[in-house]
Formats: structure tokens, sequence, C-alpha cells
């Protein structure tokens, strides 16, 4: 959990991640997925982690039926370049074993340059002002689980959860398969 001073500087309760983004069969799977356009790579990785999905969100003293799954988006053009949003998968995949709903509720305005791309200074500023929520409704007063495969420096997990907030949602935590 954020602790109470921090979240004066960061949107997010909470972060979890499942595994090390260091070890090459983390590594391998997440890259193909994103650079290699290869959707299924991240399947045995997302069936690794699932039988501990709930007892991590059961550590932070949380029902996972009460909670919103909400992927970190993509600008329009990487999706029809890639195929797919590989942060949806995930969030649809975990949001099923939960039965929780899965709610594209944000989105990503400005066609920008990937953030794996640029050093932490850069990745913050180029992710300032391009994720807004666009679906307020499904997101107010409700907790709000950000989703996305891997967290660098947090700078698109903190402005995803800056956008929630702003649209009242309850409290946003930040769940990753991988910390780099």
């Amino acid at each position: 959990r954020t602790c109470f001073s921090c979240r004066k500087i960061c949107s997010l309760s909470a972060v979890i991640s499942f595994v090390n983004y260091d070890h090459d069969m983390v590594q391998q799977p997440l890259r193909l997925a994103k650079y290699g356009y290869v959707q299924d790579a991240l399947t045995p990785l997302i069936e690794t982690v699932l039988p501990h999905l709930i007892s991590k969100i059961e550590a932070l003293d949380i029902d996972p039926r009460a909670l919103t799954f909400v992927p970190v988006p993509l600008h329009p053009r990487r999706i029809r370049d890639r195929g797919f949003n590989q942060a949806e998968l995930i969030a649809q995949r975990f949001a099923a074993v939960c039965g929780s709903p899965c709610v594209a509720a944000l989105q990503r305005p400005y066609f920008r340059p990937p953030q794996a791309s640029l050093d932490e200074l850069d990745r913050a500023r180029n992710i300032k002002g391009n994720i807004i929520c666009r679906d307020p409704s499904a997101v107010k007063g409700r907790m709000v689980v950000v989703v996305d495969d891997v967290a660098t420096t947090g700078s698109t997990l903190d402005t995803c959860g800056q956008a929630l907030r702003l649209a009242q949602a309850a409290e946003v935590w930040a769940m990753v398969l991988a910390k780099g």
C-alpha cells in the first residue's frame, strides 16, 4: 500500500506485481507480444500468475468482486499496428477470475513515442496529459484496478490513476504482470 504521505504525490493506493521483469522467461513473452505482435505469447505468463491473483487482492483486505478492472489504454494507431492491447487482454483475464467487470474507461488521445524508448524524466513528460477518462460513469465511486503488462517508473500508471481520481473513482490500485 502507498503510505499516507506518498498519496499526496502518487494517485495509486498500491501497486501489485507478480514477477520481476529481469528474468528471460518474463521478458521474452512480453517483448514478443508487444514488439512481435504475437498475442498468444502472453497466455503462459498470464496463466502462471492467475492462481495468485485472488490471494494478492485479499491480502489488501479487498473483496475481488468489488473491483473494476481498467486496462492502460493504447493510442488507436498503436492498436491498429499491433492488433491488440496487451493490457486489455490481461485485464480481461484478471476480471474474469475475480468475477468483476473490465471496462476500457481510459483513452490515450495523442500519438506519442512509446514509453519504453524514453528515460524516466522523459516518460513522465511524454505521458502527462495523454490519458483521460472517457467513461467516468463506469468508475465513479468504484474501487478501480489499473492493469498493465510492466511497471518501470510508474509514470503511466500514475497518470491513469490521476485520470480515474478526476472521474471520482473511490480508490485506485495498479496491477501489473511484471515490475522492472
